[in-house]
């Protein structure tokens, strides 16, 4: 199936004709980082390769999504297409997606698709498609609307507005800011970050629900902090008996037994769940193999999505300017993967992927507090020693404010699904707490 076309462009602006790559088909089962463009406003934007202007291509496309049987078909009235031409373009995309299905796929829902004629209403028709409805989409900018109005206030007042709009500060209005935080890190906007965070807590410590998470929070790191301490204790090979101890110390605490999977899940084999059963309950081990499925299958859609937006940079014209765009991609796992790909591909393919990575480390390197930096280096580390030497650096040149720095990293990742690394993480901090007693004596 061909995603891509590659059109001529002539520039609103300063009229450079061009050609460029356009995505004429969004499928969510083969190019799932197209619907994240599509939904954040940059699906087939462009730039001028003369003026730099970036200006949306509108070319006729089809957005599929076989698990919620979704068909739209979008027809952009602003180009001005006639009936016929629209129809011959849209039914030869629709082909193209039909031959990817399975034989047994239930196909019907081909016969009635969604037509739209602009790129709000393919939006709107997408987020339907998800369950996300007009009232959702409503209060996600009445939030907006609240994050702006906090971010112009000094302290005295940002306290008083949290009080007058309390009731509307819920679970959603926190995860929003959590995600504009890793947005603005990824984009490089690292300062505004920052003042973002200092909001949050400052919203968190004076709203009933903020102040319920971050009583969560503690006492949910306190328990990954109990179960890191044990494997710790277990080395790197621990036995099955050993881990069956663990199970039997925490199988009463749900949220211990999240950390332990998080932690310990490419240790349980189809033994360890007889062992389980056997010895504790099958109810027990039918609870832990759903969670190390859960984990594994967060993981598996983290690689998916990582691929995919690899897959659109070697197609793309401008791979930099997408890479801004999805720079909450740009990850360890994602330079992983690309330099994986570098090493089974073709001359050709590798040579883009090598300069894709010279851009993805300049992006991250400009986005990345000093701080930040000392995190990377810990989360590649290899050894024992390389992490107490690097802890000792940072709590050296930055104090009780890196303690910080781990706590809310732990708590991002983990708030992304990535609890292993979160747990990476909360180890460091007890380390980093231990050095930081020492500093201090």
């Amino acid at each position: 199936m061909n995603l891509n076309r590659t059109i001529p462009v002539q520039c609103p602006k300063c009229a450079t004709a061009y050609q460029v790559t356009v995505t004429v088909i969004v499928d969510t089962s083969h190019n799932p980082f197209a619907k994240d463009l599509l939904l954040s406003g940059q699906l087939n934007v462009v730039r001028c390769p003369h003026c730099q202007l970036e200006s949306a291509v509108a070319v006729p496309l089809v957005y599929h999504d076989s698990h919620s049987a979704k068909l739209i078909t979008f027809a952009p009235v602003a180009i001005g297409l006639n009936q016929t031409e629209s129809n011959r373009i849209l039914d030869a995309l629709m082909k193209d997606v039909a031959k990817t299905l399975a034989q047994e796929q239930d196909t019907s829902y081909f016969f009635r698709p969604t037509h739209v004629g602009t790129m709000a209403e393919l939006v709107h028709a997408v987020l339907a498609a998800d369950g996300i409805t007009a009232g959702m989409v409503e209060q996600q900018q009445l939030r907006s609307r609240l994050v702006m109005m906090f971010l112009q206030c000094d302290e005295d007042s940002l306290i008083e507005l949290v009080k007058q709009y309390n009731s509307q500060l819920d679970e959603g209005f926190f995860q929003m800011l959590t995600v504009a935080i890793q947005q603005l890190v990824t984009q490089g906007n690292v300062e505004v970050a920052e003042h973002l965070t200092q909001v949050q807590q400052t919203i968190a410590q004076h709203s009933t629900v903020g102040r319920k998470i971050l009583g969560d929070l503690a006492l949910t790191d306190q328990k990954v902090q109990q179960v890191a301490s044990l494997l710790n204790t277990l080395g790197d090979s621990p036995s099955q008996s050993a881990l069956m101890q663990i199970v039997v110390a925490i199988s009463d605490d749900v949220e211990q037994l999240h950390a332990f999977v998080g932690l310990a899940h490419p240790l349980f084999d189809e033994a360890f769940f007889q062992q389980v059963a056997t010895e504790i309950s099958a109810e027990l081990a039918q609870q832990i193999r759903e969670m190390k499925e859960s984990v594994e299958n967060h993981h598996r859609q983290q690689i998916k999505h990582r691929l995919s937006f690899l897959q659109q940079l070697i197609v793309d014209d401008d791979p930099e300017r997408l890479m801004r765009a999805g720079g909450i991609y740009l990850d360890r796992l994602f330079m992983e993967l690309l330099q994986q790909l570098q090493q089974t591909n073709t001359a050709e393919i590798a040579d883009k992927l090598s300069q894709i990575e010279k851009i993805a480390l300049k992006i991250m390197d400009a986005r990345m507090t000093p701080e930040m930096r000392y995190l990377s280096q810990l989360l590649d580390a290899e050894t024992d020693a390389q992490i107490h030497s690097l802890l000792q650096k940072a709590v050296q040149d930055f104090g009780v404010k890196f303690l910080g720095v781990l706590d809310d990293m732990a708590k991002a990742y983990r708030e992304n699904g990535e609890g292993d690394v979160a747990e990476q993480l909360v180890v460091f901090r007890q380390i980093a707490d231990t050095i930081w007693e020492q500093h201090n004596d």
